[in-house]
């Protein structure tokens, strides 16, 4: 089955839009949801928005059936997929447009915390081995962030985000996109100190 988490997203899409939502992690190519042969969840750019998330961390938590405990150790946060807990190594396989992110040695995925949310078009979760697509590394399921990277016309496109907290919290991230015939131009940062 395949799904989307965002009612308001739902409400304004036909059954035949969500059919033909495009995906690229199920098959490592692109396909409409509907063809995918996974359990596939995609979480867009505007409920990333609407939900106010800072991080991916915060997003991998509200995703079902994935538990986090953050520790603020030296990997920040521990996954788990499914009740499989296996100490300090990810059973998923972490992706920003295809590209392993995953650490080559200990196969940690903390990295997700210095992704830029400015500059995500949507997060695709596959649910279940997909070894037989990605490798090993890919026991318990694959996390693809899929970026903006393209203008439907010449021109720019920025978007910045600022944020506060407790302790001292300070949040900055910011995307700038800009387009003229083929030549594309992408600059993203995130600074998060807290």
């Amino acid at each position: 089955s395949s799904f989307t988490i965002d009612e308001n997203t739902l409400s304004g899409l036909s059954l035949e839009e969500l059919l033909n939502t495009k995906i690229v992690t199920a098959s490592n190519l692109a396909e409409r949801l509907s063809d995918a042969p996974a359990s596939v969840l995609v979480i867009t750019a505007e409920e990333i928005e609407n939900r106010g998330y800072t991080d991916l961390v915060e997003i991998f938590g509200d995703i079902p059936g994935i538990d986090v405990s953050i520790t603020f150790g030296d990997l920040y946060f521990r996954p788990y997929w499914r009740g499989f807990r296996k100490g300090a190594t990810s059973p998923f396989l972490f992706m920003v447009d295809g590209l392993v992110m995953n650490h080559i040695w200990f196969n940690w995925t903390d990295v997700m915390s210095a992704v830029p949310l400015s500059n995500i078009k949507q997060v695709e979760v596959v649910y279940g081995p997909a070894s037989s697509v990605y490798g090993p590394n890919a026991m318990m399921g694959v996390i693809n962030i899929v970026t903006h990277n393209d203008l439907e016309a010449n021109g720019s496109r920025s978007k910045i985000r600022l944020g506060g907290g407790n302790f001292d919290t300070r949040v900055a991230d910011m995307t700038l996109l800009y387009k003229q015939d083929e030549l594309r131009l992408r600059v993203s940062g995130m600074v998060n100190h807290g």
